[in-house]
């Protein structure tokens, strides 16, 4: 019978160099900057400003009421409302 071939090629230096647009990276790290737009979208505070999408999640216990001075989200107790 003829040989099956390996699903992994062998490692060629020259075929594996990746233009820099095109890498992936595993442990990206995003340090938001700037000024954010928040807004409540059910159990999340989303940042509705930045090119790249972050959110934190509050849970379904808590609403947020407003932005303090420094922009960040005013949260609240849903009972205390």
């Amino acid at each position: 019978m003829p040989k099956k071939p390996s699903p992994v090629s062998p490692i060629d230096n020259e075929a594996d160099e990746v233009q820099p647009e095109t890498q992936i990276f595993n442990n990206i790290q995003y340090f938001p900057g700037g000024e954010h737009v928040w807004k409540q979208q059910g159990p999340y505070v989303v940042c509705q400003a930045c090119p790249l999408h972050h959110a934190v999640f509050i849970g379904i216990e808590k609403v947020m009421i407003g932005v303090d001075e420094d922009g960040k989200p005013i949260l609240r107790d849903k009972e205390s409302i």
